[in-house]
């Protein structure tokens, strides 16, 4: 269930903000940015951060890359313009591995 919430969530920032498309880091920052809001975060000490993070009161780093992963796997218009070379090289690495 985590993994459609963040989905739906990711796939609305995908669409206002395209340059998230190509850049997981931005990507989640934005999202923990949103996540914890922009009131408390302006205020947040990084330990709290932290203590935030490791404790699972945010979304993991892994489960929204993932997100991204599946929302442009699934709209194709959300993918970002690296997407296709990402995959072109991914595609050549196979059948290398394959050949060797």
């Amino acid at each position: 269930m985590l993994i459609k919430n963040t989905a739906k969530k990711v796939e609305a920032m995908l669409y206002k903000t395209p340059i998230l498309r190509d850049d997981d880091n931005r990507l989640v920052a934005n999202y923990w940015y949103k996540e914890i809001g922009p009131g408390l975060i302006d205020n947040m000490s990084i330990i709290d951060f932290l203590t935030k993070y490791s404790t699972g009161q945010l979304t993991s780093a892994d489960t929204i890359t993932r997100a991204r992963r599946k929302v442009q796997e699934n709209n194709p218009s959300l993918r970002g313009e690296k997407w296709e070379d990402r995959h072109t090289l991914a595609q050549e690495m196979k059948e290398d591995i394959v050949s060797w």
